[in-house]
């Protein structure tokens, strides 16, 4: 199971939602959403996670595991 498809099941079951359930509200077939969840289908469309965000009201970045690295300044430049 990808990291992404173990947030979403996990998420889906928190919230007492069925694959079946889900899946309407996503508007993908329930087999889809089960090829997410197993980590067979590790890619999804911008609007398949914006609906996930708005479903599970999370942030963007939780799906994404998207980490900003810290900038440092470096100094030794004139401004």
């Amino acid at each position: 199971m990808s990291n992404l498809g173990f947030k979403i099941k996990s998420l889906r079951e928190e919230n007492n939602i069925t694959q079946e359930e889900l899946a309407f509200t996503l508007d993908i077939s329930q087999a889809t959403l089960s090829k997410i969840e197993n980590g067979s289908t590790t890619t999804l469309s911008f609007s398949l996670v914006q609906k996930l965000v708005s479903q599970f009201e999370v942030n963007f970045d939780y799906f994404t595991d998207y980490t900003p690295k810290k900038k440092t300044y470096q100094g030794g430049g004139k401004h």
